[in-house]
């Protein structure tokens, strides 16, 4: 080293010591000597041509990084599908008829105080409550505290189930006079108190609409204030929903005849249909006093001698003027009507159409029964009698002159299978509280399923209609299946342009 060095060296300050000499080959630091921060020099700048071919990459795997995550979006989507209905514990998911949106409707009163069972509402798609009368003003209220505490109850066992069922109730099915009901749908002001009173009593009751029980309109003014109320209740409804921000919309359901079909009566139909969910057919009322044709007959004849007399003729009638059958229930009986002073004279060979000596001022010749008190009631059911053109049972007690019409597992099962096979909307039993504690009706009713066996078109007509409208094929599609097509669209629009 030069002295120059030594001087500069030996001129630094006795406290300060001299730096290590890195230069050193043999130098190692000291292990209390804090470690020296090395630099990297600047890198080159990338070239143009490697940026531009990593870009050309990126962009040649981009169209399958795209239709990877469609792909595993679609995936995720079904499984979630799939998920949610398998692990769904709601009844919409343990319900076999509620699949297909097929409806099994329970008319309840509460008839003698018997209480609808959870085992009865789990069957069920709909329930319709029938305790509830019109004032002459127009408000509807509860017959009496009995059916308002059997409404409170069955209201109470649906929501502890967490049931999807749907609650909705009858106006003034049991009135003795309705004539009143008439004058309350021709006068414009209570009209619109009728509509407010059952619209508050829906948002009291927190159900999920209403079935309109009223004589069927004779006259053509009836007719267009018939068909003003049933619109104006769906505009006060659709106000509701959207006050209330709720999801689905209310319901109304009409009670609808089996023998109708003048020019007008189509027309009416058809133009509440616009307005209404869905028709409940009597099917039911083709004999009795108040008819003309003087005769004892089926409770619900699915087939009859009689074409114009049966549910099948009904049906057929309604499925071709409408052309909506899925809108459509017809009502089945879980009771049974007893004829008395019945003819058994040589003409009347047949064993349910018969005639009867018939008082014009009253109808003490026929009674009805609940299933449920059928044995209580006298009737020996192993004296039972099929009748095949109808499809009914019966009971003939010739020796006192009585007639015993009523529905059981065979025939309910029948009318089951023709709902089905004829693709209607659904059945409506009058009442589910008249079956045994057994559910003996009932289940068979649920016995046979409606979804099951060949598949249908939402309203595609099964009957010979006499004109094209039989082999029609309705494409009616719900929001969820029309989403599915826009995404099955949307991915092969991507792939034909990528």
């Amino acid at each position: 080293m030069s002295e120059d060095v030594k001087v500069q060296l030996e001129n630094i300050p006795m406290n300060e010591e001299a730096p290590p000499d890195y230069s050193n080959p043999n130098f190692e630091t000291a292990v209390d000597e804090p470690n020296v921060l090395v630099v990297n020099q600047q890198s080159e700048p990338v070239p143009i041509d490697s940026k531009q071919s990593r870009f050309n990459n990126f962009k040649r795997q981009l169209p399958i990084f795209i239709s990877g995550f469609i792909l595993c979006l679609m995936i995720f989507l079904i499984l979630s599908a799939f998920s949610k209905s398998g692990s769904s514990s709601s009844f919409a998911s343990e319900n076999p008829v509620s699949k297909c949106s097929k409806r099994l409707i329970g008319y309840y009163r509460g008839y003698e105080n018997r209480k609808i069972t959870e085992q009865q509402i789990e069957k069920l798609t709909h329930i319709i409550f029938n305790g509830i009368k019109v004032e002459k003003d127009g408000r509807v209220q509860f017959s009496d505290d009995e059916t308002r505490f059997s409404f409170l109850d069955m209201k109470n066992k649906a929501r502890v189930m967490k049931s999807d069922v749907k609650i909705m109730f009858s106006t003034d099915h049991y009135s003795s006079n309705r004539a009143h009901v008439t004058e309350v749908m021709n006068d414009s002001k209570t009209r619109k108190q009728w509509i407010d009173s059952i619209s508050a009593f829906i948002v009291e009751q927190q159900i999920d609409g209403v079935e309109l029980y009223y004589r069927w309109p004779i006259t053509e003014t009836e007719n267009e204030n018939y068909l003003f109320f049933v619109r104006e209740l769906r505009y006060k409804f659709e106000r509701m929903e959207k006050l209330t921000r709720r999801k689905t919309p209310y319901l109304i359901s009409i009670a609808a005849p089996p023998l109708v079909w003048s020019g007008d009566d189509t027309m009416l139909i058809q133009e509440l249909l616009d307005y209404a969910d869905f028709l409940n057919i009597e099917t039911h009322n083709y004999y009795g006093p108040w008819k003309e044709n003087g005769k004892t007959g089926p409770s619900g004849p699915l087939y009859s001698t009689s074409t114009n007399y049966s549910i099948d003729w009904t049906l057929k009638a309604y499925v071709c003027k409408t052309e909506m059958a899925s809108r459509l229930n017809f009502v089945i009986l879980f009771y049974g009507v007893s004829w008395m002073k019945v003819n058994d004279h040589s003409l009347s060979t047949d064993g349910v159409y018969k005639t009867y000596d018939k008082n014009p001022e009253t109808s003490s010749n026929l009674f009805w029964t609940p299933w449920r008190k059928f044995i209580e009631n006298g009737w020996n059911l192993t004296l039972t009698s099929w009748h095949n053109a109808s499809r009914t049972p019966y009971i003939w007690n010739s020796e006192n002159r009585k007639l015993f019409t009523f529905e059981n597992e065979r025939s309910l099962i029948e009318k089951m299978k023709y709902a089905k096979e004829k693709n209607i909307g659904g059945v409506s039993i009058d009442h589910v509280e008249y079956d045994d504690d057994s559910n003996t009706l009932l289940n068979a009713v649920t016995s046979v399923d409606l979804c099951s066996g060949e598949k249908f078109e939402k309203d595609e007509i099964r009957y010979e209609c006499g004109n094209s409208n039989s082999k029609r094929i309705y494409n009616i599609y719900n929001s969820a299946e029309l989403k599915f097509n826009f995404l099955g669209i949307s991915v092969l629009f991507l792939f034909y342009f990528i």
